[in-house]
């Protein structure tokens, strides 16, 4: 039987009889089925939350510190910061192709875009279905 390939791109290929991602090998015979997966997203009050403590903290600071007010001014700055990037990382999500094996549940690939998980996700499918 001749090796068909579904997907090639980036170093990830698919084809009827091996899965090829940059970190292993699978042969195609070993894996049952496939399914996308991502990350959890964060809460949307989880930056308001970090807001309210930062400034709560910095104004706390600027009244117990008087004449040191830069001091409140970079507790609040660092708190909001910190609230953006905490909830900033939500927009990083990240997105698996899972992989099914007699072994157990692989994450096989991970990624930022969507589109292209979805796509291996779904040239896995089709090279399992050609498999029979």
């Amino acid at each position: 039987m001749q090796e068909r390939i579904f997907f090639q791109h980036g170093g990830v290929l698919v084809s009827n009889a091996r899965f090829v991602t940059p970190a292993a090998t699978y042969a195609m015979s070993q894996v049952t089925s496939v399914r996308t997966a991502a990350d959890p997203e964060r809460p949307p009050w989880a930056l308001g939350a970090g807001t309210v403590s930062a400034l709560a903290f910095g104004c706390g600071g600027l009244g117990a510190l008087g004449h040191r007010w830069w001091f409140a001014v970079l507790s609040v700055l660092a708190g909001l910061a910190l609230a953006v990037l905490t909830y900033g990382s939500r927009f990083l999500r990240r997105y698996y192709v899972v992989i099914a094996t007699s072994g157990g549940e692989v994450r096989a690939l991970s990624g930022d875009n969507w589109q292209m998980i979805a796509t291996v996700a779904n040239a896995v499918s089709s090279a399992l279905v050609a498999r029979g």
